[in-house]
């Protein structure tokens, strides 16, 4: 196995104990805005957003694992398209 690999695999598992650390399950996402998005698993989460289903429920109503799930949430709150109350 490379080197570079191993860094990889580090590297998201730190980042995303870093996501669930700031995302806790139980919140809910509120869409707040409807800009064009072009990334497809960001589209299919924002999809998944009803802002009724929590974090939680996102995850196990998508096919992508948690770790794309819990950084598409952050691109899309960084990019104010949801918010959380």
């Amino acid at each position: 196995m490379s080197m570079s690999i191993i860094i990889e695999g580090l590297r998201r598992l730190d980042e995303s104990n870093a996501l669930k650390e700031k995302y806790n399950y139980n919140l809910v996402p509120k869409i707040i805005n409807n800009y064009n998005i072009e990334n497809q698993d960001i589209l299919n989460i924002f999809k998944l957003i009803d802002n009724s289903k929590n974090i939680k429920q996102i995850i196990d109503s998508s096919d992508l694992d948690r770790y794309t799930v819990l950084t598409s949430i952050k691109d899309l709150e960084e990019r104010s398209i949801i918010s959380f109350e």
